[in-house]
């Protein structure tokens, strides 16, 4: 990037006067050049590696050298098949841990699709006989055109404390009739794979999940049915 450009400029200062480059200065130019473009490559690669590895690990980096807005696996483009089976099926799609609630928000309102996500989860009891307790602020949208409608504060039942902000959710879900308890399905869009499937494991272990989206990327859709 920058520190390539001036590390170039820098190195032609330093040896324009030479005699080599002054018989060959499009070699001097060529050398530049291949070092700039080697450069940018380099760096990029760096880049695109590290932030995938954060997808793995469940991490937002967010910092002038790396951002996850800068990774070749953020668009979302490549859902457009995926949301399809979406809209056919009619089942709930929720957010949980989401990279970016706007956008996502943005690009399933652009296909007519309401969403569910947790705004934030509060633990407002100590740990009991029946586990713990949780004040959760919910998000529900209302499709295309439309900004979230309301936002909703529910007591969910007891969860698990690691289980993150999607257990109530569900919960939630299933409390008001959003999602059929006796035939619960549901689409999943997070960009924590492993974090999302280790809640499924220790949390909802009568749930059967498989990952819809043909690579990791920062937009992973799960579909969600009974076992």
């Amino acid at each position: 990037g920058p520190f390539a450009l001036l590390s170039a400029i820098s190195i032609y200062a330093l040896l324009k006067d030479n005699r080599w480059v002054k018989k060959y200065p499009m070699g001097l130019l060529s050398v530049v050049f291949i070092y700039c473009i080697g450069s940018y490559y380099y760096s990029r690669e760096n880049v695109n590696k590290t932030l995938h590895k954060a997808i793995l690990d469940g991490e937002k980096i967010n910092t002038m050298m790396y951002n996850f807005y800068q990774s070749d696996e953020y668009g979302m483009s490549y859902l457009d098949p995926l949301i399809k089976e979406v809209k056919e099926n009619g089942y709930p799609i929720v957010m949980a841990n989401e990279i970016d609630r706007v956008s996502e928000g943005e690009y399933l309102h652009k296909n007519n699709l309401k969403y569910y996500s947790t705004v934030c989860a509060r633990q407002v009891s100590a740990k009991n006989e029946l586990g713990y307790q949780y004040l959760v602020l919910f998000e529900i949208s209302q499709g295309r055109g439309l900004r979230p409608g309301y936002n909703r504060f529910e007591y969910p039942p007891t969860i698990p404390k690691k289980s993150g902000k999607f257990v109530p959710l569900f919960h939630f879900l299933i409390q008001k009739g959003i999602i059929d308890q006796r035939n619960p399905n549901l689409y999943v869009l997070t960009f924590a794979p492993r974090w999302f499937e280790e809640v499924m494991k220790n949390s909802l272990p009568q749930m059967k999940y498989e990952r819809m989206s043909p690579k990791l990327s920062y937009h992973n859709i799960y579909r969600l049915s009974l076992k």
